[in-house]
């Protein structure tokens, strides 16, 4: 459905600023002014109503939807590098992270303090360590995925 509010009179090619000001004709479909809109009914070509030329009309409306189009410009737009960069910083972050859990886990896994029986190694001892190592390289794969992204 059309909108009348900035649509151009068909007489006058004004713009129309608000609803009171204009109306679209009840015969034809023309956005008018109400002080534009002629009455006549005898003319030939013309709206009865409003008295445009629908030809006139039709080419006022192919020149509004050419104006309407926005051109959606190719290539990177102003503040893509700043997005990129803070994007790369945050997965940074993110690969950081896992290599210090993945070292964490190394630690829990070769130092004997951190073991029940120092002397012996056991399952249940390298558990958290095993765990720990696990998260940390799903953190840096995520991260090595998340950075190639753009």
């Amino acid at each position: 459905m059309a909108q009348l509010v900035g649509s151009s009179c068909v007489l006058c090619r004004d713009r129309i600023a608000d609803i009171l000001e204009g109306e679209f004709c009840s015969q034809c479909g023309n956005p008018v002014h109400r002080r534009c809109a002629r009455r006549d009914s005898g003319s030939l070509g013309v709206c009865a109503l409003c008295g445009s030329d629908p030809t006139a009309a039709a080419e006022i409306r192919k020149l509004e939807e050419e104006q309407r189009r926005v051109v959606v410009p190719y290539g990177p737009l102003p503040g893509d590098d700043i997005i990129r960069t803070v994007r790369t910083f945050r997965w940074g972050y993110f690969l950081f992270g896992g290599i210090v859990i993945m070292m964490i886990g190394i630690c829990l896994g070769v130092a004997p303090e951190f073991r029940s029986d120092p002397r012996q190694f056991s399952i249940e001892d390298l558990l958290p360590a095993i765990a720990a190592c696990v998260v940390g390289g799903v953190m840096v794969l995520l991260a090595v995925v998340g950075m190639k992204q753009k």
